[in-house]
């Protein structure tokens, strides 16, 4: 039955035993300035048979308050100022004496929400290669991307993430993310092709930046270990089998013809000495007994005629995903035979700092060709440029490249109004997302620009998987002239990148998992009308408060009739608010809500 405080405490505590075990707990507590009507409602929503956490408030002076709770494993405090907006975390470590948790906060002098809540442990949310993937390059790196940063002093090496081939565990070092958000680990010795890959990572030990465990296995359970198997792709040569084709600059002759590279040198990953051939004078290339099925090359352009690397202008080094069919000579790339790399000018290279962020842009010459291209950049933060030995530092620029003059074409459904190509003078890693501000130009399929503030999306080709992937959303800026992308988006490697408004599917990759998760740049069509509904809820919640509660909740034993009434009516609304903002949780929301107009009925 409720238990009441003083007049300048009243606290009514529905904790009785046979509630606790079935339902969560509502406590509606007047913990100070009751004659000003400030009311905090508490809400722990708990639903653990015998071992419910109940909140508890009480004066701990004039000014604060004190909250309490059966500390019962990773739960944290969370507050707001009304049920519209965001719930935040209280970063304040509670003091545990005798089982049970104290925090000391400041009262305010407006309406205060508390609630505890179990906390969110940080899983792994990507993986790369993907479990089950079949192809894998020899020369790819394994990485995995976390829900949310690890703790500053977490430390993962080999002992805890590590890759196995036939038993052996391979050499590699673990490389953490600036950001603390991706391990990946880079292998130190030749991948061995045609091979089953087994990856590990503990997550007993590794914590976040809360203090909890990495939940690894993604099944609610601090700690734990993910193991995960890719196989790469075979790289042996195959008799009677080739692929050829021209290479060309991207830049067309005077005459609007293409003009050809000679000397672009074309290996295949793994078997880079044995595998290989040089375009001749026309850019004419056959790679002969390459294998069979799917396969991955490198282009290298700098050893073109008319490169001048490293000192001048040169044609870039590319990393392609190849198909054959056993027996055949085989036209790449997509059936066209075209192969296209772009002329990076002299000077775009530009030097980036271990210090501070260093912006790259195209060269004067560039927008003096295009002055739409002005203001266009990327931002490479400090130290983010590191080889796979994990040196640091070099050299970074960028170059504008027409969409249909790439090295392959843009897949079926992928129009970009321009693609940018992002070169280094050798390292092809960055530690953490670079920002990019393209400009928002006309839309290939409409003629028209997108307005301020519209989405679109960064579209990034990865060259150890041989697609174009999403990265995430971008936005117009408020003059329409650019396109910048979202905080935390940015690309994470050097090469060939665009923007499209797309969602990120990929009929090149039959092997892909299913789409768990929703385009980032989509906009949510109820976001408004669920905020506006949250307020209108809210504002009855400040009514029942100032209008209903105060004269209802007093300690009088004949008052049940009022309490019930008034149970009802915080749930219903409630209920509503609850549905709208998380629809998965709407069951558990009524049962929860039940309960809490079960108390004061009872």
């Amino acid at each position: 039955m409720p238990a009441l405080s003083d007049s300048t405490g009243l606290r009514v505590d529905f904790s009785s035993e046979w509630l606790s075990a079935l339902l969560p707990i509502l406590m509606i507590t007047c913990a100070t300035r009751c004659q000003l009507g400030v009311w905090l409602l508490v809400l722990s929503p708990w639903f653990v048979r015998g071992a419910d956490p109940v909140l508890k408030v009480s004066l701990e002076s004039d000014q604060q308050l004190r909250l309490e709770w059966n500390e019962s494993g990773e739960i944290s405090l969370e507050e707001a100022t009304d049920l519209a907006t965001d719930w935040r975390l209280i970063p304040q470590q509670p003091i545990v004496t005798d089982g049970v948790a104290r925090i000391v906060v400041s009262s305010r002098e407006h309406t205060q929400f508390f609630r505890l809540r179990q906390a969110v442990l940080t899983r792994v949310i990507e993986r790369s290669p993907f479990a089950g993937e079949t192809g894998v390059a020899v020369t790819r790196e394994v990485i995995v991307r976390f829900s949310a940063p690890l703790a500053a002093d977490a430390l993962i090496g080999t002992d805890r993430f590590f890759a196995e081939a036939d038993g052996r565990r391979l050499l590699a070092r673990v490389e953490l993310g600036a950001d603390r958000q991706a391990a990946t680990l880079f292998f130190l010795e030749p991948v061995p092709s045609n091979a089953r890959m087994q990856v590990t990572l503990i997550g007993s030990g590794l914590r976040d930046a809360s203090g909890a465990e990495l939940d690894a296995e993604g099944d609610g359970v601090p700690g734990g270990t993910l193991k995960f198997s890719f196989n790469t792709a075979p790289i042996l040569s195959s008799a009677n089998t080739a692929v050829s084709g021209h290479v060309f600059a991207s830049e067309r002759n005077p005459d609007g013809g293409n003009r050809p590279l000679a000397g672009v040198v074309i290996s295949v990953d793994g078997a880079e000495e044995t595998l290989r051939t040089t375009t001749d004078d026309s850019g004419f290339f056959q790679l002969d007994s390459c294998p069979a099925g799917r396969f991955f090359v490198h282009i290298d352009g700098r050893t073109a005629a008319g490169s001048e690397w490293p000192s001048g202008a040169y044609y870039p080094f590319v990393g392609k995903a190849w198909e054959t069919v056993a027996g055949t000579t085989n036209t790449s790339p997509g059936g066209t035979g075209e192969i296209f790399l772009p002329l990076i000018p002299r000077g775009a290279l530009r030097e980036v700092s271990p210090r501070v962020p260093t912006p790259i842009t195209f060269t004067p010459e560039v927008i003096t060709a295009n002055p739409a291209l002005a203001g266009v950049q990327i931002v490479v933060p400090p130290n983010a440029l590191f080889a796979d030995s994990g040196a640091r530092g070099g050299m970074v620029g960028i170059a504008p490249v027409p969409p249909d003059r790439l090295p392959e074409p843009l897949p079926p459904g992928l129009e970009m109004p321009l693609v940018i190509t992002i070169q280094t003078d050798g390292p092809q890693n960055f530690a953490e997302p670079v920002p990019v501000r393209f400009p928002n130009l006309p839309d290939p399929s409409t003629g028209m620009k997108l307005p301020p503030g519209a989405k679109s999306g960064l579209w990034s080709f990865n060259h150890d998987t041989g697609r174009w992937e999403l990265q995430g959303p971008m936005t117009v800026s408020a003059d329409g002239n650019f396109l910048d992308t979202d905080p935390g988006v940015g690309v994470r490697q050097p090469g060939w990148h665009g923007n499209n408004p797309g969602s990120d599917t990929d009929d090149d990759a039959p092997d892909d998992p299913p789409d768990d998760y929703p385009d980032p740049t989509a906009p949510d069509p109820w976001k408004k009308c669920k905020s506006e509904i949250g307020n209108m809820i809210n504002s009855a919640f400040d009514c029942a408060y100032g209008a209903i509660i105060p004269d209802k909740l007093v300690p009088d034993e004949n008052a049940k009739s009022d309490a019930c009434a008034v149970g009802v009516g915080l749930a219903i609304p409630g209920t509503l608010r609850d549905c709208l903002n998380d629809p998965s949780g709407c069951k558990a929301t009524i049962i929860n809500s039940a309960g809490g107009a079960l108390i004061g009925c009872s």
